[in-house]
């Protein structure tokens, strides 16, 4: 009887049908940039994946789009890597305006979260949006830095040590917020697919919960809704999770299910045997 092996898709939100185990199948959002769960567009050939049966958005001129590429943390990733340090460059949207969708549901009012992800670049460079959800931002500064902050606070409050610069490298990152704290609250980690997570600098950010802004609780990755030339991420990202909890600290993850999360990440990717 003749076998063939078939790569296996994962991409699952709040659960990872794979062999993966613990705080890793309970992410909010999960963003693998694997399979077929999406569709592409002619005029925007990147890969839109689906959030709750919820097809993502384009939002950007038409004269930049990030693609799906090989050579990921551990298959597919999107590539950033052609955005302009100004000028246009296609961001991908989450949610909807006007409107709760199942995913900003889960941001609504959130008192605790952690986003977790690998980038890998050139080297960072100053004000490259990571992530933009609500009034909260994750950008690139200075000095191989990063800064979680809320519109309105100042970015350098909150930035991070300078301990991610790793160049042409794969990078671990996560950030932890827990606003039931007003203070001590706002933690980064770092590693990579060599290295265990480690803590790198809590900061200060009483934030309180996560409010809305003016398009609602709408998630942007690799740019802003504001302004499509502007801040564009310029390296590639993989394996975006973003924990929440809308009652208590717990989507603030300790140290140990962050590493757990790094380690998951690293786990090749599934294959099942077809007869």
């Amino acid at each position: 009887m003749k076998k063939a092996i078939v790569s296996s898709i994962i991409f699952l939100i709040g659960s990872v049908l794979g062999a993966v185990a613990g705080v890793a199948d309970n992410a909010s959002l999960y963003l693998s940039f694997e399979g077929d769960n999406g569709s592409y567009n002619g005029r925007n050939p990147a890969y839109w994946e689906k959030i709750n049966n919820e097809a993502p958005s384009v939002f950007g001129k038409a004269d930049g789009h990030p693609e799906i590429v090989g050579s990921g943390i551990k298959g597919d990733c999107i590539d950033y890597s052609a955005a302009p340090a100004a000028g246009s460059y296609s961001t991908i949207r989450f949610g909807k305006t006007g409107s709760d969708t199942a995913w900003e549901k889960t941001l609504i009012d959130a008192k605790s979260f952690t986003i977790t992800g690998w980038f890998k670049t050139s080297g960072l460079m100053e004000n490259e949006r990571i992530l933009d959800f609500g009034n909260c931002n994750l950008i690139t500064t200075s000095d191989s830095r990063l800064s979680f902050y809320e519109d309105g606070s100042t970015p350098t409050d909150t930035q991070s040590t300078a301990i991610y610069g790793a160049v042409n490298q794969w990078v671990f990152f996560a950030i932890t917020y827990d606003g039931t704290q007003g203070f001590e609250n706002l933690k980064y980690y770092v590693g990579s697919a060599d290295t265990v997570s480690s803590l790198g600098i809590t900061k200060d950010a009483d934030f309180g919960t996560v409010d809305s802004a003016s398009d609602g609780m709408v998630t942007y990755l690799g740019n802003n809704q504001v302004s499509p030339g502007f801040r564009s991420f310029a390296g590639y990202l993989d394996e975006i999770r973003i924990y929440t909890s809308a009652e208590d600290a717990s989507g603030a993850l300790d140290a140990a299910s962050i590493e757990e999360i790094r380690q998951a990440d690293l786990l090749p990717v599934a294959e099942t045997t077809v007869e």
